[in-house]
């Protein structure tokens, strides 16, 4: 309390508009929290996010903020999954989980999803197998079984899929002849089933080896591309998946296991990325700037995005520390706010902001400060306490509470009133 009336005594009107801030977010979280016990998450998560202040967060408000984003990444899952349109819901999940990774509402929503797409494919696996369809009926039950590992349901379709194939096709010659039909049709998933039976109905089968080898080499080979193509957009781990699949199908896939432990750099690199954008918020500048270097030295492929964080962190921690020079002229102490402003321009050379230009107005205060105090010592010296009175008076108007300027002032009014009251009691 004491440091409240102190501020309000030096600088008023900085200080009420600095309650008026604490008003404003204190107000702002209660709005919120009335919009979310009404059910309303969007409208409790915006009216936080229409006042927050990202460069000079509140941690309260920030608090709250991500609370309420949490709230309703969940809610609006909720709401899309119930319309069917879980891939949507997945999206949103995928962000409330980086918020919140072991929130058991957030995975019971995923799982829930998952279910449902892995039903549907499932669904639809059943209308193709009916209709004679067995490849979109195989892809529709590898997609359920994708979504869900071990989906009962698309297991026993699945089954029933070989099952069509076995009354189709009796013999492993048969299966044989239809992968290398398939073979120059691109059809490189069938190739490998077919190839796969003929196998299981004759191990000696080492032609449908070789048939399956190459099927698999051709799905390696497209996976290849798919996770080339997510590396160059930046789906770092879209890509480390491909690169997986591609070596779970071909282990000796020519430098697989490099392009994997590459992915493995960027995705730990994007995530140190997170974090240290985390930490400027909260305005962890040190920290930033140490997990941007570690990060730095694993990626390949987002140097020039960390070097760009990197100047944005340093130019976030110099104006903070213009801010604080700042509020240390508001408070009166230009001594220390001037060298707090020296320290900012030294750092930087070619300008911040406007931290020359105080520079420049409190040396013309302190200068002007100390010249009026030598000579109001100076009058004071020669038996003038009038214009010491003044002097004094002009160093409290350039600098308030420089050295004991203010003690002087009070002790020659006292002199200087001294006669007066004589004269005035001689007079009764």
């Amino acid at each position: 309390m004491s440091k409240i009336l102190a501020l309000l005594a030096w600088s008023p009107a900085w200080c009420l508009l600095w309650l008026a801030g604490c008003a404003t977010d204190s107000k702002a979280i209660d709005r919120s929290h009335g919009y979310a016990s009404e059910g309303n998450y969007y409208l409790a998560y915006k009216s936080l996010e229409e006042v927050r202040d990202p460069d000079h967060p509140d941690q309260e408000l920030e608090k709250a903020y991500w609370r309420a984003r949490l709230d309703y990444l969940i809610d609006e899952a909720r709401r899309l999954i119930f319309n069917n349109r879980e891939l949507n819901a997945l999206d949103n999940l995928s962000q409330a989980q980086a918020l919140a990774p072991e929130n058991v509402v957030v995975k019971a929503l995923v799982q829930r999803a998952e279910e449902k797409l892995a039903s549907r494919a499932t669904d639809r696996g059943n209308i193709f197998l009916a209709e004679g369809n067995l490849e979109q009926a195989l892809l529709a039950f590898t997609d359920a079984q994708a979504h869900v590992p071990g989906y009962q349901r698309a297991i026993e379709s699945t089954q029933s899929v070989r099952a069509a194939f076995d009354k189709l096709q009796q013999k492993a010659q048969e299966h044989f002849l239809e992968a290398v039909r398939r073979f120059p049709e691109l059809r490189w998933v069938e190739v490998d089933w077919h190839a796969e039976i003929a196998i299981e109905n004759d191990p000696s089968r080492d032609d449908a080896r070789d048939l399956q080898l190459r099927s698999k080499r051709k799905i390696a080979e497209r996976a290849f591309q798919r996770a080339g193509l997510a590396e160059r957009t930046g789906h770092y781990g879209a890509a480390l998946m491909e690169y997986r699949s591609v070596r779970d199908r071909q282990p000796e896939y020519p430098g697989i296991g490099d392009y994997i432990t590459s992915m493995q750099h960027e995705v730990e690199a994007q995530s140190m990325i997170e974090k240290a954008l985390a930490m400027m918020v909260n305005k962890r500048f040190v920290d930033a700037r140490e997990v941007l270097g570690k990060a730095f030295q694993l990626t390949v492929l987002e140097k020039a995005s960390i070097s760009e964080l990197l100047l944005q962190t340093r130019r976030r921690e110099g104006l903070a520390q213009l801010q604080s020079a700042k509020d240390l002229d508001l408070l009166g102490k230009k001594s220390e706010a001037l060298l707090a402003m020296q320290q900012v321009a030294a750092a930087w050379p070619d300008g911040l902001a406007d931290e020359k230009v105080r520079i420049d107005n409190l040396q013309h205060d302190i200068d002007g400060a100390v010249q009026a105090f030598a000579a109001g010592e100076a009058a004071e010296q020669q038996g003038d306490p009038k214009t010491a009175l003044q002097r004094y008076q002009e160093v409290e108007t350039f600098y308030p509470g420089y050295k004991d300027a203010r003690q002087r002032l009070e002790r020659l009014r006292a002199q200087l009133q001294q006669p007066k009251a004589t004269e005035s009691s001689n007079g009764g």
